[in-house]
């Protein structure tokens, strides 16, 4: 069945969406000093604000599931990767919902 824009299914997931954001901005508010936009994977164990590892956080990027930046000099062959801090909460806030409706 295809959703319309009015349909009880599209508003319910236009309300989850809503209230992810809601949350995540709650969570970068109740942040006392500056929080980052972007920030890198952990060397070894979990990283500062979400408490997910560097494998995790480059699995859910390559599956498309959070934003990722490579930022790398013209011609050099390293460079440095980005992960964008609010779409990892999100990920995470997501979770959490499907968690407490099963």
């Amino acid at each position: 069945m295809l959703d319309t824009p009015d349909s009880p299914e599209a508003l319910q997931g236009t309300a989850q969406r809503n209230t992810a954001t809601a949350r995540v901005e709650a969570l970068l508010n109740d942040r006392i000093g500056p929080i980052p936009v972007w920030i890198r994977a952990p060397k070894n164990g979990a990283e500062t604000y979400t408490g997910l590892t560097r494998s995790f956080l480059y699995q859910l990027a390559a599956q498309g599931l959070i934003r990722t930046v490579s930022i790398r000099e013209p011609g050099k062959e390293r460079g440095c990767r980005l992960f964008h801090l609010q779409s990892i909460l999100v990920f995470i806030e997501k979770h959490e919902q499907k968690g407490v409706a099963q």
